[in-house]
């Protein structure tokens, strides 16, 4: 602690006894519930407490010194915030009138990654303590996670990332709070935009557009409007894109987003969607054998994927994967029958897996296995692999 703190830190002391100096009863209003969704109410909105703050102007002082002092003096007005807040419950609230925490997180990509993970323990302490969505301060949250970003600065955009992936344990509603607030369109902005962009092979970037497309995972699973939101506004291009990046860690993300996204879909529109993708490249092995693989762990799971897949046209997909591969297995007399080329062997295990498909989507569905029997001439499939 520079000579400066040690001045200032029996003055900063003696401001708290001062804020909460005397003992008449406090009052405050029901803070406002702009998330429809989570209509939050205090227990009770008067306190006589001896540690609620009764003189809230002072406040002012620490805020003007946070927005001028270097880094030290900040993390010790931050210390000394989050030590008001913790006194009583109810000080967050009766200072929010006056002097909102927003304005500290508003201006914290200004100063240093010390004072802005402190900035970001107390958004955190507001959350866990208060079981309160501060909806400003995850506003200014998101728009300094816009900036680093843009500007490229992808390890500060790591921390807000992080920050934002701890806090959706914290309160059952902030899955509906990121797509309210936007923070869930700006995740799927971040990928979309980050996966087509030039890559220059650093971590830091890779680190960010996974951690991205992990919220994005984190805030679809179980939460229906979410998985919509997602399914409207995320570009089947960039599916592609990430299958063909040979990325193992943010195929196996965007596989699980996709199986959440099966598991919760109000319409075919993804069925429909994914089913396009291999009807428009349909001797892309890699990118179908994936999409395959994930039709298989959903259909297996669930009746609504299944009835969904005959819907959206899945069996008419699969027989057009295979007559896409009509000669691809032509037998030639004088050919080595011992010996099977790596390409050979490819389309077989690709056609495994499309009968795979098509005895799941029948598992347990008479309707389905009615409609392809009625639908689909066998002959069509022996012609397709001889």
């Amino acid at each position: 602690m520079n000579a400066k703190i040690t001045i200032l830190q029996p003055i900063f002391e003696a401001l708290i006894l001062f804020m909460t100096a005397g003992n008449e009863i406090v009052s405050i209003e029901q803070p406002s519930a702009p998330l429809s969704f989570y209509q939050f109410a205090l227990p009770t909105t008067q306190t006589r407490s001896s540690n609620a703050v009764r003189n809230p102007g002072l406040f002012m002082v620490l805020e003007k010194c946070f927005q001028t002092g270097d880094d030290e003096m900040c993390i010790s007005i931050l210390k000394i915030v989050l030590e008001i807040y913790m006194k009583d419950k109810m000080n967050y609230f009766i200072l929010e009138k006056h002097y909102p925490f927003y304005l500290f997180v508003d201006t914290m990509a200004s100063k240093g990654s010390l004072v802005q993970h402190k900035v970001l323990e107390v958004v955190e302490f507001i959350m866990r303590s208060l079981n309160f969505i501060p909806c400003n301060e995850l506003t200014a949250i998101k728009v300094h996670l816009r900036e680093a970003f843009a500007s490229g600065r992808f390890n500060q955009c790591n921390v807000y990332l992080k920050f934002l992936f701890g806090i959706i344990a914290l309160n059952v509603h902030v899955k509906d709070a990121f797509r309210e607030l936007l923070h869930l369109d700006e995740f799927i902005r971040m990928v979309q935009t980050g996966i087509q962009g030039p890559d220059e092979g650093d971590p830091e970037k890779k680190l960010t557009l996974q951690l991205a497309l992990d919220l994005i995972v984190a805030s679809t699973k179980g939460n229906v409007v979410n998985a919509q939101f997602v399914t409207e506004n995320f570009e089947m291009s960039i599916i592609k894109t990430i299958f063909s990046s040979g990325d193992a860690d943010l195929t196996n993300s965007t596989t699980t987003l996709i199986r959440h996204l099966l598991f919760l879909a109000k319409n075919e529109q993804l069925f429909s969607s994914l089913l396009q993708l291999l009807f428009s490249d349909p001797g892309n092995l890699p990118i179908n054998m994936i999409i395959l693989k994930i039709f298989v762990s959903a259909l297996l799971e669930s009746h609504k994927v299944r009835v969904m897949f005959r819907r959206s046209g899945g069996y008419i997909c699969l027989m057009a994967l295979f007559l896409h591969h009509e000669n691809a297995l032509v037998y030639t007399p004088n050919s080595d029958m011992e010996t099977i080329s790596e390409n050979s062997l490819q389309i077989l295990v690709y056609i495994a897996q499309i009968f795979k498909v098509l005895t799941i989507s029948m598992r347990f569905e008479p309707s389905s296995a009615k409609h392809f029997l009625t639908e689909v001439i066998q002959t069509a499939i022996r012609g397709a692999i001889c």
